[in-house]
């Protein structure tokens, strides 16, 4: 069976996934690294800069305090930097949400296996309690009371980017062996996809990228913040095309310890007692599938992210957001 490479830690670890979805996942890895290190890197890298310039000089264009004129020019430079930023943006392939709706059965080589086993418990990872691997947020303080909670459930909090230090193999057994994942990345998020991880992706900037394709898994949104009024946007304005079309014109503000706290007792409650969706969860993923069915054709970030062949995901929105979106 061959392998691929999975990343963990900034690190190149083999795995290797069978069935369909390890098909698409080898495919994958081998249409895309070629590209990788060159113009398909360079194209994400040149839209990120462009996007932040163009948010950090309209943020001073809005500052009263500086002369008119000087702040007509910040609005014109700001809107030739988010110009810029479109041009720079790579054209990708639709996300394959229906194809990895299938469960996969990946395995490390025993080797490697007996290898990570013996790496993680000289790290301290042992099966003596069960495993919550939480992913450093980029705001610790509003991770704090759910991280409290949990260890009071009887659970072991792991970062898997520490964990991953001396060696990707044991982030990975850590996946593993994870009963759930708590994360800010997509990239993990998708990684736990792999290794058959019920996931929790926390702060995800619209429904469509961040939606998660698995019954077993949930994520939440930031606030988003128009730069001009002030004004915020609740969940179901993130699905209108106004929003997709200029999020650059966009702040963000992060889930607080209480939001977190929910989504991470919602995530053990599925595990412990079964997998239950409230009528606003199940509203709200309609409302995204067929915004998304809508938008496909015109925005181009839908029609990567946004639903395949009107499958969007087992998952849904945490419920203590859901249920205030009705």
């Amino acid at each position: 069976m061959t392998a691929i490479r999975v990343d963990v830690g900034g690190r190149p670890v083999l795995m290797s996934p069978q069935g369909a979805t390890g098909a698409w996942l080898r495919a994958h890895w081998w249409s895309t690294s070629a590209a990788e290190p060159s113009a398909s890197w360079l194209a994400r890298a040149s839209k990120s800069f462009w996007l932040e310039w163009h948010r950090e000089v309209r943020r001073h264009a809005g500052d009263e305090r500086l002369p008119l004129a000087l702040r007509a020019r910040l609005r014109e430079s700001a809107h030739r930097s988010l110009a810029r930023s479109a041009t720079a943006a790579p054209i990708g392939e639709r996300f394959p949400r229906r194809l990895l709706r299938e469960r996969v059965h990946a395995s490390l080589p025993p080797a490697l296996i007996t290898e990570a086993s013996n790496a993680a418990a000289a790290a301290g990872i042992t099966s003596d309690r069960p495993i919550v691997a939480v992913e450093h947020c980029r705001r610790p303080d509003k991770c704090t009371e759910a991280v409290a909670w949990l260890e009071r459930q009887g659970y072991r909090v792991i970062d898997p980017s520490s964990a991953a230090q001396g060696t990707p193999l044991v982030g990975l057994f850590l996946l593993r062996v994870a009963r759930f994942l708590v994360c800010e990345s997509a990239d993990l998020q998708h990684t736990a996809y792999l290794t058959d991880t019920p996931s929790l992706l926390l702060n995800a900037l619209d429904p469509f990228s961040g939606y998660p394709v698995r019954g077993d898994s949930l994520f939440t949104l930031k606030t988003a913040i128009n730069l001009d009024s002030g004004q915020t946007l609740g969940p179901r304005a993130l699905i209108e095309e106004s929003y997709l079309r200029d999020r650059a014109n966009f702040g963000y503000r992060g889930n607080d310890g209480a939001e977190v706290l929910a989504a991470v007792q919602e995530m053990h409650e599925g595990l412990t007692q079964g997998w239950r969706e409230s009528e606003a969860q199940t509203e709200f993923r309609d409302l995204v599938t067929k915004a998304g069915t809508t938008l496909a054709a015109r925005v181009p970030h839908v029609a990567l992210w946004g639903p395949d062949e009107g499958f969007l995901g087992d998952g849904r929105l945490a419920r203590c957001q859901a249920d205030r979106a009705r």
